[in-house]
């Protein structure tokens, strides 16, 4: 039976490891967009493609607004700000200079003969053919001439009309080949830093945010104000609180059954007894969430891990009987509870795949892949690490074990008291009742995303 184990786990430890490297090869997408875990409706395609045109067109954009008290301020900071920007080659392209207006309004040229000027539109509708073809014809033998529009390409001057009914409600005009804002006091530019890739992605954030913020501090020592807008701040905000609660939350847990398993056992053996399964259950659900999906999410990451997590209860109830027997016999009478306790989760975190959130998805793969992995390790690894135990603290009984002991005889039992037992449970009853009643949820799916403070 010993040898059955020893081969278990070395088939085990061999399929950790090549998922692991296959996982490795593939680099899946960590992911921090908040749309990411909604669902994706396609009753309106044409809608869902502009959206998704829409958002390659602008969220890839940082906007940068450069204010100074006097323009050659501005715009030496402007070469200071542009010579930095220049360390994100392959990264982002910064565009400073702009064509003039004639060769932003030429862009529109094509389609002349759909975006008509309200006066005109007003008059096919009503079918008045002439007046537009005599206003034509009037510009065509004015003595001030047709100006630059081609009569052959544009025999009614449609576009011309269009340009001259067209107001501009956007307040920047282009002054000596930049931008400039008009709305503003000081002289004001806006630049723009066009990333080559999504801003959700983490190595592009890392890349850009720092050299952003250094820039930001470095032009207010000089008295220039900085100002930056684009769902790239948004989207490493976002990445930022992900992280924190990774840390904070993970963390935390560790350290608090660090901290118990120290102080019951009194030995560093069984925490690594303990915490082994949970490890190689993690390693195996980001391994396996990675192969299954093309991009993962930060949030599927930090609270699988604590559904994970849950598989501490098999390597505890293991290694608190691996004390009294050895670990063939553990094995022997910890299997059907373990495998019902794994089947009962299993189930109910898998029940998330069959909602259309594809972050809900994510989860249910990680935390199931996550349980039957922890749970194999506790079967296959523990009874050959776990050995020990047995053997050097079979008859002692472990100093906490006698003061939950002692703690348990020395506390009067709610049964012998029965009317304070039902006060309790009473006033249990009633707050639960209470919140349900009159507390106020916080259902938004806006409290997922934290925004920063305007830059």
């Amino acid at each position: 039976m010993k040898m059955n184990f020893k081969l278990g786990a070395l088939i085990w430890a061999i399929f950790v490891i090549v998922i692991c490297l296959f996982a490795g090869t593939k680099q899946t997408a960590v992911d921090t967009s908040i749309m990411a875990l909604l669902p994706k409706y396609e009753q309106k395609p044409l809608v869902h493609e502009l959206q998704e045109q829409q958002t390659a067109e602008y969220a890839n954009h940082v906007f940068i607004m450069v204010s100074a008290n006097n323009k050659q301020s501005a715009r030496t900071a402007i070469s200071t700000i542009s010579s930095q920007l220049g360390t994100l080659a392959g990264v982002a392209d910064l565009t400073t200079l702009v064509s003039s207006a004639s060769t932003q309004t030429n862009a529109l040229y094509p389609y002349r003969f759909a975006l008509l000027s309200e006066p005109v539109a007003k008059k096919l509708q009503k079918k008045d053919y002439d007046s537009q073809f005599r206003s034509a014809l009037s510009k065509l033998l004015s003595p001030m001439g047709a100006g630059k529009t081609d009569p052959v390409q544009d025999p009614f001057f449609l576009y011309s009309d269009m340009l001259l009914g067209q107001t501009m409600n956007v307040q920047v005009k282009i002054e000596e080949g930049l931008l400039r804002l008009t709305n503003i006091e000081k002289p004001s530019y806006l630049l723009v830093l066009e990333l080559h890739k999504n801003p959700f992605d983490l190595p592009t954030q890392n890349q850009v945010m720092p050299v952003l913020q250094s820039i930001k501090q470095q032009m207010s020592k000089q008295g220039v104000s900085v100002s930056y807008s684009g769902l790239l701040l948004h989207a490493a905000k976002g990445a930022e609180q992900a992280k924190f609660e990774i840390s904070t939350i993970g963390l935390g847990s560790i350290l608090g059954i660090v901290i118990i398993i120290i102080l019951v056992f009194r030995r560093i053996v069984p925490l690594l007894q303990i915490l082994l399964p949970v490890m190689v259950g993690c390693l195996v659900a980001v391994a396996v969430t990675s192969l299954w999906f093309e991009r993962v999410h930060l949030i599927t990451i930090a609270f699988g891990a604590g559904l994970v997590g849950v598989a501490v209860d098999y390597s505890m109830h293991f290694v608190c009987e691996s004390y009294l027997h050895t670990g063939t016999t553990v094995v022997r009478k910890l299997f059907s509870g373990l495998l019902l306790g794994l089947v009962s989760s299993v189930l109910a975190y898998g029940g998330l795949a069959l909602t259309p959130f594809p972050g809900l998805q994510q989860i249910a793969v990680f935390s199931a892949t996550g349980l039957i992995a922890a749970w194999l390790s506790v079967l296959l690894f523990l009874p050959l690490i776990a050995t020990k135990n047995t053997l050097q603290n079979k008859e002692n009984y472990l100093p906490a074990a006698l003061l939950l002991n002692r703690c348990k005889e020395t506390f009067p039992k709610l049964d012998q008291f029965p009317k304070v037992a039902s006060l309790f449970i009473i006033a249990i009853a009633t707050t639960s009742l209470s919140l349900f009643f009159w507390a106020t949820p916080q259902d938004s799916v806006r409290l997922l995303q934290t925004s920063p403070h305007p830059c």
